[in-house]
Protein backbone atom coordinates (compact mmCIF):
# COMPACT_ATOMS: atom_id res chain seq x y z
CA UNK A 1 0.00 0.00 0.00
CA UNK A 2 1.12 3.60 -0.77
CA UNK A 3 0.09 5.60 2.22
CA UNK A 4 1.82 8.79 0.98
CA UNK A 5 0.15 8.95 -2.39
CA UNK A 6 -2.89 10.99 -1.46
CA UNK A 7 -4.97 12.82 -4.02
CA UNK A 8 -7.39 15.71 -3.05
CA UNK A 9 -10.19 16.79 -5.32
CA UNK A 10 -12.47 19.85 -4.85
CA UNK A 11 -15.93 19.49 -6.24
CA UNK A 12 -17.16 22.41 -8.49
CA UNK A 13 -20.38 22.74 -6.44
CA UNK A 14 -18.39 23.62 -3.32
CA UNK A 15 -16.56 26.40 -5.21
CA UNK A 16 -19.87 27.82 -6.44
CA UNK A 17 -21.38 27.94 -2.96
CA UNK A 18 -18.34 29.80 -1.64
CA UNK A 19 -18.56 32.39 -4.35
CA UNK A 20 -22.25 32.86 -3.73
CA UNK A 21 -21.78 33.29 0.00
CA UNK A 22 -19.05 35.84 -0.60
CA UNK A 23 -21.37 37.78 -2.90
CA UNK A 24 -24.18 37.80 -0.34
CA UNK A 25 -23.31 41.20 1.10
CA UNK A 26 -26.18 43.43 2.17
CA UNK A 27 -26.40 46.65 0.20
CA UNK A 28 -28.03 49.62 1.91
CA UNK A 29 -29.07 52.69 0.01
CA UNK A 30 -29.27 55.86 2.13
CA UNK A 31 -31.63 58.37 0.64
CA UNK A 32 -31.06 61.84 2.10
CA UNK A 33 -34.10 63.92 2.89
CA UNK A 34 -34.68 66.77 0.50
CA UNK A 35 -33.24 69.99 2.00
CA UNK A 36 -35.67 72.62 3.16
CA UNK A 37 -35.73 75.52 0.71
CA UNK A 38 -37.78 78.41 -0.57
CA UNK A 39 -38.81 78.90 -4.17
CA UNK A 40 -41.32 80.82 -6.27
CA UNK A 41 -42.65 80.55 -9.81
CA UNK A 42 -45.05 82.65 -11.91
CA UNK A 43 -47.22 81.63 -14.85
CA UNK A 44 -45.88 82.17 -18.38
CA UNK A 45 -45.90 85.45 -20.27
CA UNK A 46 -49.27 86.45 -21.72
CA UNK A 47 -50.21 88.75 -24.57
CA UNK A 48 -53.57 90.43 -25.18
CA UNK A 49 -54.74 92.87 -27.80
CA UNK A 50 -56.80 95.80 -26.59
CA UNK A 51 -58.22 99.11 -27.68
CA UNK A 52 -57.19 102.50 -26.30
CA UNK A 53 -59.14 103.74 -23.29
CA UNK A 54 -60.17 100.26 -22.11
CA UNK A 55 -59.57 98.18 -19.00
CA UNK A 56 -57.86 94.80 -19.49
CA UNK A 57 -57.64 92.02 -16.89
CA UNK A 58 -54.98 89.28 -16.95
CA UNK A 59 -55.32 86.12 -14.88
CA UNK A 60 -52.01 84.97 -13.37
CA UNK A 61 -50.82 82.18 -11.10
CA UNK A 62 -48.10 82.19 -8.46
CA UNK A 63 -46.68 78.91 -7.09
CA UNK A 64 -44.61 78.21 -3.98
CA UNK A 65 -42.05 75.77 -5.42
CA UNK A 66 -40.21 75.48 -2.10
CA UNK A 67 -40.53 72.89 0.61
CA UNK A 68 -41.60 75.41 3.30
CA UNK A 69 -44.62 77.62 3.80
CA UNK A 70 -43.87 81.14 2.61
CA UNK A 71 -45.32 84.59 1.96
CA UNK A 72 -44.89 85.72 -1.64
CA UNK A 73 -44.74 89.47 -2.35
CA UNK A 74 -46.18 90.37 -5.77
CA UNK A 75 -45.36 93.72 -7.38
CA UNK A 76 -46.40 95.17 -10.73
CA UNK A 77 -44.78 97.90 -12.80
CA UNK A 78 -45.54 99.52 -16.14
CA UNK A 79 -42.62 100.98 -18.17
CA UNK A 80 -45.01 103.51 -19.71
CA UNK A 81 -46.61 104.37 -16.34
CA UNK A 82 -49.96 102.97 -17.43
CA UNK A 83 -52.40 102.58 -14.51
CA UNK A 84 -51.91 98.99 -13.27
CA UNK A 85 -52.97 97.12 -10.15
CA UNK A 86 -53.02 93.62 -8.62
CA UNK A 87 -55.86 91.92 -6.77
CA UNK A 88 -56.77 88.46 -5.45
CA UNK A 89 -59.47 86.79 -3.39
CA UNK A 90 -57.62 87.86 -0.23
CA UNK A 91 -56.86 91.34 -1.61
CA UNK A 92 -59.98 92.52 -3.48
CA UNK A 93 -58.79 96.13 -3.35
CA UNK A 94 -56.44 96.72 -6.34
CA UNK A 95 -52.90 97.71 -5.34
CA UNK A 96 -49.42 97.94 -6.80
CA UNK A 97 -48.27 95.23 -4.37
CA UNK A 98 -50.00 92.36 -2.57
CA UNK A 99 -48.76 89.49 -0.38
CA UNK A 100 -50.03 85.90 -0.66
CA UNK A 101 -49.43 83.14 1.91
CA UNK A 102 -48.76 79.70 0.34
CA UNK A 103 -47.94 76.27 1.69
CA UNK A 104 -45.25 74.09 0.09
CA UNK A 105 -46.13 73.40 -3.55
CA UNK A 106 -49.35 75.43 -3.32
CA UNK A 107 -50.49 77.87 -6.00
CA UNK A 108 -52.86 80.85 -6.03
CA UNK A 109 -54.52 82.87 -8.74
CA UNK A 110 -54.50 86.65 -8.92
CA UNK A 111 -55.54 89.31 -11.40
CA UNK A 112 -53.63 92.17 -12.96
CA UNK A 113 -55.75 95.09 -14.17
CA UNK A 114 -54.40 97.68 -16.63
CA UNK A 115 -56.11 100.76 -18.01
CA UNK A 116 -55.01 101.47 -21.58
CA UNK A 117 -54.46 105.20 -22.18
CA UNK A 118 -56.63 106.78 -24.84
CA UNK A 119 -53.53 107.85 -26.83
CA UNK A 120 -51.89 104.40 -26.91
CA UNK A 121 -52.71 103.58 -30.55
CA UNK A 122 -50.06 101.27 -32.03
CA UNK A 123 -48.22 100.86 -28.73
CA UNK A 124 -46.97 97.71 -27.01
CA UNK A 125 -46.64 97.73 -23.21
CA UNK A 126 -44.66 95.01 -21.42
CA UNK A 127 -46.06 95.06 -17.88
CA UNK A 128 -43.80 93.21 -15.48
CA UNK A 129 -44.92 91.25 -12.43
CA UNK A 130 -42.22 90.37 -9.93
CA UNK A 131 -42.68 87.66 -7.26
CA UNK A 132 -40.31 87.61 -4.27
CA UNK A 133 -40.08 85.19 -1.36
CA UNK A 134 -40.42 87.19 1.86
CA UNK A 135 -38.52 84.47 3.76
CA UNK A 136 -35.66 84.36 1.22
CA UNK A 137 -35.61 87.51 -0.98
CA UNK A 138 -33.03 85.89 -3.24
CA UNK A 139 -35.80 83.65 -4.57
CA UNK A 140 -37.62 85.62 -7.26
CA UNK A 141 -39.58 85.09 -10.43
CA UNK A 142 -41.05 87.38 -13.05
CA UNK A 143 -43.49 87.30 -15.91
CA UNK A 144 -44.79 89.74 -18.51
CA UNK A 145 -48.38 90.66 -19.27
CA UNK A 146 -48.11 92.23 -22.72
CA UNK A 147 -50.69 94.63 -24.19
CA UNK A 148 -50.70 95.15 -27.97
CA UNK A 149 -52.66 98.16 -29.20
CA UNK A 150 -53.34 97.98 -32.97
CA UNK A 151 -52.95 100.96 -35.24
CA UNK A 152 -56.36 102.24 -36.25
CA UNK A 153 -56.59 103.22 -39.87
CA UNK A 154 -60.38 103.49 -39.84
CA UNK A 155 -62.13 105.40 -37.09
CA UNK A 156 -65.62 104.21 -36.25
CA UNK A 157 -68.03 105.30 -33.55
CA UNK A 158 -67.38 103.30 -30.38
CA UNK A 159 -70.24 102.03 -28.26
CA UNK A 160 -69.11 101.31 -24.71
CA UNK A 161 -71.96 99.02 -23.71
CA UNK A 162 -69.65 95.99 -23.58
CA UNK A 163 -66.58 97.83 -22.24
CA UNK A 164 -67.85 100.62 -19.95
CA UNK A 165 -65.13 103.29 -19.55
CA UNK A 166 -65.38 103.53 -15.77
CA UNK A 167 -62.77 105.55 -13.83
CA UNK A 168 -59.29 104.12 -13.60
CA UNK A 169 -57.28 103.13 -10.50
CA UNK A 170 -56.71 105.72 -7.80
CA UNK A 171 -54.17 106.16 -4.98
CA UNK A 172 -55.09 107.26 -1.45
CA UNK A 173 -52.29 109.26 0.19
CA UNK A 174 -50.92 108.40 3.68
CA UNK A 175 -52.77 110.28 6.42
CA UNK A 176 -50.62 112.53 8.59
CA UNK A 177 -51.90 112.47 12.17
CA UNK A 178 -48.76 111.92 14.26
CA UNK A 179 -50.12 113.98 17.15
CA UNK A 180 -53.16 111.72 17.51
CA UNK A 181 -55.45 114.72 17.08
CA UNK A 182 -59.14 114.15 16.31
CA UNK A 183 -59.03 116.49 13.28
CA UNK A 184 -57.12 115.54 10.11
CA UNK A 185 -57.29 115.54 6.28
CA UNK A 186 -57.63 112.59 3.90
CA UNK A 187 -56.43 113.18 0.31
CA UNK A 188 -56.03 111.18 -2.91
CA UNK A 189 -54.76 111.48 -6.49
CA UNK A 190 -56.74 111.89 -9.69
CA UNK A 191 -58.32 108.93 -11.50
CA UNK A 192 -58.68 108.98 -15.28
CA UNK A 193 -62.27 109.50 -16.48
CA UNK A 194 -63.54 110.21 -12.95
CA UNK A 195 -66.06 113.02 -12.67
CA UNK A 196 -66.41 112.67 -8.89
CA UNK A 197 -65.02 110.67 -5.98
CA UNK A 198 -66.55 108.62 -3.16
CA UNK A 199 -64.62 108.32 0.13
CA UNK A 200 -65.56 105.54 2.58
CA UNK A 201 -64.72 105.28 6.29
CA UNK A 202 -64.74 102.18 8.49
CA UNK A 203 -63.62 101.22 11.99
CA UNK A 204 -62.35 97.85 10.72
CA UNK A 205 -59.96 97.02 7.92
CA UNK A 206 -62.35 94.70 6.06
CA UNK A 207 -64.91 97.50 5.53
CA UNK A 208 -67.76 95.24 6.60
CA UNK A 209 -69.89 98.31 7.44
CA UNK A 210 -68.40 101.29 5.57
CA UNK A 211 -69.82 104.80 5.80
CA UNK A 212 -69.62 107.29 2.91
CA UNK A 213 -68.14 110.45 4.43
CA UNK A 214 -67.55 112.37 1.18
CA UNK A 215 -68.83 112.41 -2.39
CA UNK A 216 -67.80 115.21 -4.71
CA UNK A 217 -65.34 116.48 -7.28
CA UNK A 218 -62.56 117.36 -4.82
CA UNK A 219 -59.51 115.25 -4.01
CA UNK A 220 -59.42 115.78 -0.23
CA UNK A 221 -61.69 115.72 2.80
CA UNK A 222 -61.15 117.16 6.29
CA UNK A 223 -63.00 115.84 9.34
CA UNK A 224 -65.84 118.31 10.03
CA UNK A 225 -65.79 117.55 13.77
CA UNK A 226 -63.43 115.72 16.18
CA UNK A 227 -63.54 111.93 15.88
CA UNK A 228 -63.81 109.78 18.98
CA UNK A 229 -60.86 107.62 20.02
CA UNK A 230 -60.46 104.72 17.61
CA UNK A 231 -58.58 103.57 14.51
CA UNK A 232 -60.30 104.66 11.29
CA UNK A 233 -59.74 103.10 7.85
CA UNK A 234 -60.34 104.89 4.51
CA UNK A 235 -60.61 103.98 0.82
CA UNK A 236 -61.76 105.97 -2.23
CA UNK A 237 -62.90 105.26 -5.79
CA UNK A 238 -63.80 107.32 -8.82
CA UNK A 239 -67.29 107.65 -10.28
CA UNK A 240 -68.69 108.69 -13.67
CA UNK A 241 -71.85 108.12 -15.67
CA UNK A 242 -70.73 104.56 -16.50
CA UNK A 243 -70.20 103.53 -12.87
CA UNK A 244 -67.55 103.15 -10.19
CA UNK A 245 -63.86 102.57 -10.75
CA UNK A 246 -61.77 100.22 -8.57
CA UNK A 247 -61.15 100.98 -4.91
CA UNK A 248 -57.89 102.62 -3.92
CA UNK A 249 -55.42 101.29 -1.38
CA UNK A 250 -56.49 101.49 2.27
CA UNK A 251 -54.99 104.04 4.69
CA UNK A 252 -55.75 104.32 8.41
CA UNK A 253 -55.44 106.91 11.18
CA UNK A 254 -55.39 106.54 14.96
CA UNK A 255 -57.24 109.00 17.20
CA UNK A 256 -55.77 109.29 20.66
CA UNK A 257 -57.93 110.24 23.63
CA UNK A 258 -57.52 111.36 27.26
CA UNK A 259 -60.63 112.39 29.17
CA UNK A 260 -62.90 111.71 32.17
CA UNK A 261 -66.52 110.61 32.21
CA UNK A 262 -67.40 113.96 33.80
CA UNK A 263 -65.52 117.23 34.05
CA UNK A 264 -67.88 118.57 36.73
CA UNK A 265 -68.36 116.70 40.02
CA UNK A 266 -69.32 117.64 43.57
CA UNK A 267 -67.08 117.24 46.59
CA UNK A 268 -67.05 113.60 47.72
CA UNK A 269 -67.79 112.21 44.24
CA UNK A 270 -65.59 110.18 41.90
CA UNK A 271 -65.30 109.87 38.13
CA UNK A 272 -63.47 107.61 35.67
CA UNK A 273 -60.38 108.85 33.83
CA UNK A 274 -60.01 107.14 30.44
CA UNK A 275 -57.38 107.12 27.69
CA UNK A 276 -56.76 105.44 24.36
CA UNK A 277 -53.33 105.60 22.72
CA UNK A 278 -52.53 102.81 20.24
CA UNK A 279 -49.37 102.02 18.27
CA UNK A 280 -47.20 103.93 20.77
CA UNK A 281 -44.08 103.02 22.75
CA UNK A 282 -45.31 104.14 26.18
CA UNK A 283 -47.96 106.08 28.14
CA UNK A 284 -47.41 107.84 31.49
CA UNK A 285 -50.27 109.36 33.54
CA UNK A 286 -50.46 111.56 36.65
CA UNK A 287 -53.55 110.53 38.65
CA UNK A 288 -53.76 113.50 41.02
CA UNK A 289 -52.75 117.07 41.67
CA UNK A 290 -48.98 117.15 42.05
CA UNK A 291 -48.50 113.39 41.58
CA UNK A 292 -45.60 111.88 39.62
CA UNK A 293 -46.56 110.24 36.31
CA UNK A 294 -46.58 106.43 36.23
CA UNK A 295 -46.46 104.00 33.28
CA UNK A 296 -49.80 102.52 32.19
CA UNK A 297 -51.28 100.47 29.35
CA UNK A 298 -52.01 102.35 26.13
CA UNK A 299 -55.76 101.78 26.40
CA UNK A 300 -57.13 101.73 29.97
CA UNK A 301 -59.07 103.64 32.63
CA UNK A 302 -58.79 104.50 36.33
CA UNK A 303 -61.29 105.72 38.94
CA UNK A 304 -60.23 109.06 40.45
CA UNK A 305 -61.76 110.95 43.39
CA UNK A 306 -60.20 114.41 43.39
CA UNK A 307 -60.65 116.46 46.57
CA UNK A 308 -60.18 119.74 44.66
CA UNK A 309 -60.27 120.82 41.03
CA UNK A 310 -57.49 118.81 39.38
CA UNK A 311 -55.82 118.77 35.99
CA UNK A 312 -54.80 115.22 35.10
CA UNK A 313 -51.87 114.85 32.70
CA UNK A 314 -50.56 112.20 30.28
CA UNK A 315 -47.35 111.93 28.27
CA UNK A 316 -47.22 109.64 25.23
CA UNK A 317 -44.05 108.33 23.55
CA UNK A 318 -44.84 107.68 19.88
CA UNK A 319 -43.19 105.11 17.60
CA UNK A 320 -40.82 107.79 16.20
CA UNK A 321 -39.73 108.71 19.78
CA UNK A 322 -41.58 112.03 19.69
CA UNK A 323 -43.59 112.91 22.80
CA UNK A 324 -47.16 114.16 23.01
CA UNK A 325 -48.67 115.76 26.13
CA UNK A 326 -52.37 115.63 27.04
CA UNK A 327 -54.34 117.19 29.90
CA UNK A 328 -57.91 117.03 31.21
CA UNK A 329 -59.36 119.08 34.07
CA UNK A 330 -62.05 117.80 36.45
CA UNK A 331 -63.75 120.63 38.34
CA UNK A 332 -64.83 119.85 41.92
CA UNK A 333 -67.80 121.95 43.01
CA UNK A 334 -68.62 122.58 46.70
CA UNK A 335 -65.67 120.63 48.11
CA UNK A 336 -66.58 121.74 51.69
CA UNK A 337 -63.28 120.37 53.02
CA UNK A 338 -64.28 116.79 52.10
CA UNK A 339 -61.08 114.78 51.79
CA UNK A 340 -61.01 112.24 48.97
CA UNK A 341 -57.74 111.67 47.06
CA UNK A 342 -54.71 113.47 48.57
CA UNK A 343 -53.40 116.45 46.64
CA UNK A 344 -50.08 118.30 46.54
CA UNK A 345 -50.41 122.08 46.58
CA UNK A 346 -46.63 122.32 46.24
CA UNK A 347 -43.42 120.34 46.79
CA UNK A 348 -40.47 122.54 45.92
CA UNK A 349 -36.92 123.69 46.52
CA UNK A 350 -35.47 127.18 46.77
CA UNK A 351 -32.83 126.02 44.26
CA UNK A 352 -32.51 123.09 41.88
CA UNK A 353 -28.81 123.60 41.09
CA UNK A 354 -26.49 123.93 44.09
CA UNK A 355 -22.84 123.58 45.03
CA UNK A 356 -21.73 120.71 47.29
CA UNK A 357 -22.73 121.35 50.95
CA UNK A 358 -24.58 124.55 49.96
CA UNK A 359 -27.63 125.11 52.17
CA UNK A 360 -31.08 125.30 50.55
CA UNK A 361 -34.67 124.82 51.68
CA UNK A 362 -37.26 122.29 50.57
CA UNK A 363 -40.95 122.73 51.48
CA UNK A 364 -44.28 121.06 50.83
CA UNK A 365 -48.00 121.35 51.38
CA UNK A 366 -49.94 118.07 51.01
CA UNK A 367 -53.58 117.74 52.03
CA UNK A 368 -55.91 114.78 52.66
CA UNK A 369 -53.05 112.26 53.06
CA UNK A 370 -53.55 109.38 55.49
CA UNK A 371 -49.77 109.39 56.08
CA UNK A 372 -46.81 111.25 54.56
CA UNK A 373 -43.11 110.31 54.33
CA UNK A 374 -40.07 112.19 53.06
CA UNK A 375 -37.25 110.30 51.31
CA UNK A 376 -33.96 112.07 50.49
CA UNK A 377 -31.80 110.19 48.00
CA UNK A 378 -31.24 106.61 49.15
CA UNK A 379 -32.13 107.46 52.73
CA UNK A 380 -34.87 105.94 54.85
CA UNK A 381 -38.46 107.21 54.93
CA UNK A 382 -39.07 109.97 57.45
CA UNK A 383 -42.61 110.56 58.70
CA UNK A 384 -43.56 114.22 58.19
CA UNK A 385 -46.66 116.39 58.51
CA UNK A 386 -48.70 117.81 55.66
CA UNK A 387 -47.07 121.26 55.64
CA UNK A 388 -43.38 121.65 56.45
CA UNK A 389 -40.04 123.02 55.30
CA UNK A 390 -36.47 121.92 55.92
CA UNK A 391 -33.00 123.32 55.37
CA UNK A 392 -30.74 120.70 53.75
CA UNK A 393 -27.47 120.32 51.89
CA UNK A 394 -26.18 117.62 49.52
CA UNK A 395 -22.88 116.50 47.99
CA UNK A 396 -24.28 114.81 44.86
CA UNK A 397 -27.30 115.08 42.60
CA UNK A 398 -30.22 113.95 44.78
CA UNK A 399 -33.85 112.90 44.32
CA UNK A 400 -36.31 114.28 46.90
CA UNK A 401 -39.53 112.29 47.17
CA UNK A 402 -42.76 112.42 49.15
CA UNK A 403 -44.50 109.06 49.62
CA UNK A 404 -48.19 109.84 50.07
CA UNK A 405 -50.55 107.25 51.59
CA UNK A 406 -54.17 107.41 50.39
CA UNK A 407 -57.23 106.49 52.45
CA UNK A 408 -57.31 102.96 50.98
CA UNK A 409 -53.68 102.34 52.00
CA UNK A 410 -52.19 102.63 48.50
CA UNK A 411 -49.38 105.13 47.88
CA UNK A 412 -48.45 107.71 45.27
CA UNK A 413 -45.32 109.79 44.91
CA UNK A 414 -44.36 113.41 44.30
CA UNK A 415 -40.71 114.16 43.58
CA UNK A 416 -38.09 116.50 42.16
CA UNK A 417 -34.29 116.41 41.66
CA UNK A 418 -31.66 118.90 42.84
CA UNK A 419 -28.47 118.87 40.78
CA UNK A 420 -24.89 119.55 41.82
CA UNK A 421 -23.26 122.32 39.80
Amino acid sequence: MRHNDLTFRVHPIVILIGVMMTALVAVYTIVAAAPEAYGVELSDNQTKEAMPDTVVVFGNTVTNTGTLSDTILLQVSSPGSWPVALSSSDYPTPSLAIAIDLGPGAAAEFDMTVTVPDNATGATENIKIMATSVSDPTKTASTLNIIDIPSLDVFLPIVFNQYPPVPGPIVLNPINNNDGDALYTVSWGLAVRATSYVLEESTNSDFSSPVIVYQGTGTSWTTPSPRTANEYFYRVRGLNSFGYGPYSNVESVVIASFYADSNQINGGQCTVLRWSFVNVQGVFVSFGKGYDKVGVNGVDSRTVCPSVTTTFAASVVYADNSIGNFAYTVNVNNPNNICMDPYVNYFQSTSYNVSPNEKFTISWDVQCARALYLVIGNGAQQAVTGTESREVSITQTTLFKLVITKSDGSTVNASFTVNIK
